[in-house]
């Protein structure tokens, strides 16, 4: 039986031209002309220093190219020792064996920060413009560090480290975290929401999925857990009134800062948009107008189905305040991170006087249009859930949607006993 063993930078069609980026070494095991079974090394560097023909890093004369290169040497010295032995004991020997019964012990444990902000990394190299596939919004990688500052913090809080071993995160720890999460504050000093401490729980077990693939732990002992998924099909929904909305939009004495700020949320809150979507339609508006039997309308795809082969494309009327708005910045619509958007128009609201206004989020602007769409101007619920593109509309009525009292007395008062 043949063993052959080759090392090759693992390149992809977004870094193969990158030379200065740092780029995975990978080992790919071949027994007999089988398949090729690859798996990482646990080490990268620029495919500029890479020499495809020894299939080591170009001996500059660092420390760096010298201990990599003796690390590879290791492994691939490790592999044939491990061939010769599974060879003594077995009378057939292929590729993925060898693989799975070869010792990580060459490639140094990671620990869980560490490894933490490798992922981070990662995660950051894919924000970027909204068409770019298997991109991520900037507020999702935002959103990432938060989880693994949670993480830092219980570390610190709980067990007195500042580090962990990945190799040490157990059901139990698991357990600890989540537990932490739930009595968690946020910045408003109430408590945060179930969901919230789930999310972060599971952005942990992702990243140590992530440490699986590259065979720097076995297996993920947080799949384990008994974490279960918060139901949040009986949480209220909260939404702005179209008096409080309009009350936002006639507001004076604001900076230009808070104007833009208004405009963007008002926008979303007579529209639909999530915020993903207001950032996509506010690079080119007009792209998105379109006249229809001498009628203009708003149609967009929704950001979250740009790969969708089938998307359900939300179509809005093109109303006179989207107009005020638009011309207003000249069609180039002002653009602001989500979290400016959250903080600014509680600042605002609260101001004006308008209720629960620490409540407010960019995303409450959606919830209040589908609100405002079914009460306000009577649209029949299936047409709004086309509105807000979603493909089952139960999840308009259990996520978005509030049927008021006074809308149901309206649209039935010729039902009604009179005088």
């Amino acid at each position: 039986m043949k063993l052959s063993i080759y090392f090759r930078l693992r390149l992809t069609k977004d870094n193969i031209n990158e030379t200065n980026k740092e780029i995975t070494i990978r080992c790919f095991v071949n027994v007999d002309g089988q398949k090729e079974i690859p798996f990482s090394t646990g080490r990268s560097i620029e495919s500029i220093r890479w020499s495809q023909e020894s299939e080591r890093v170009i001996n500059d004369g660092t420390w760096e190219a010298q201990k990599i290169n003796n690390q590879l040497n290791g492994i691939y010295n490790k592999l044939f020792k491990n061939f010769d032995f599974l060879q003594s004991i077995h009378k057939y020997v292929d590729s993925v064996l060898l693989v799975d019964e070869y010792n990580q012990s060459l490639i140094p444990p990671k620990k869980k920060i560490e490894y933490y902000e490798e992922y981070l990394k990662l995660l950051k190299e894919k924000v970027g413009p909204p068409k770019k596939k298997g991109g991520i919004e900037e507020v999702t990688y935002r959103k990432w560090e938060t989880s693994k500052k949670h993480f830092e913090n219980f570390l610190k809080i709980v067990h007195n480290k500042a580090e962990l071993y990945i190799s040490h995160i157990t059901t139990i720890l698991g357990a600890e975290f989540l537990e932490y999460m739930e009595k968690q504050s946020n910045n408003r000093g109430e408590e945060i929401t179930e969901f919230h401490a789930y999310r972060t729980f599971m952005n942990l077990s992702k990243v140590l999925d992530a440490a699986v693939k590259e065979r720097h732990i076995k297996e993920n002992l947080l799949k384990f857990s008994k974490a279960i998924r918060p139901d949040t099909s009986d949480n209220e929904i909260f939404y702005l009134s179209e008096e409080s909305l309009l009350t936002l939009y006639d507001a004076t004495m604001l900076t230009r800062l808070e104007r833009g700020v208004v405009d963007a949320f008002i926008l979303m809150a007579f529209t639909g948009f999530a915020y993903s979507d207001y950032m996509e339609f506010r690079v080119n508006p007009n792209e998105f107008i379109i006249c229809e039997n001498g009628a203009y309308f708003l149609k967009k795809r929704r950001y979250k189905d740009r790969f969708h082969k089938n998307p359900v494309v939300p179509i809005i009327p093109y109303m006179q305040i989207h107009k005020t708005i638009l011309e207003r910045y000249d069609f180039d619509l002002p653009s602001f991170p989500v979290e400016t958007i959250n903080k600014n128009i509680k600042i605002i609201a609260q101001r004006l006087g308008i209720q629960d206004s620490h409540k407010i989020t960019s995303h409450i602007g959606r919830k209040s249009a589908a609100t405002l769409f079914v009460n306000e101007d009577s649209i029949e619920p299936k047409i709004v859930s086309r509105m807000l593109g979603h493909r089952n509309p139960a999840t308009t009525w259990k996520h978005y949607a509030v049927i008021r009292d006074e809308s149901v007395q309206r649209q039935t008062a010729y039902l009604a006993l009179k005088e």
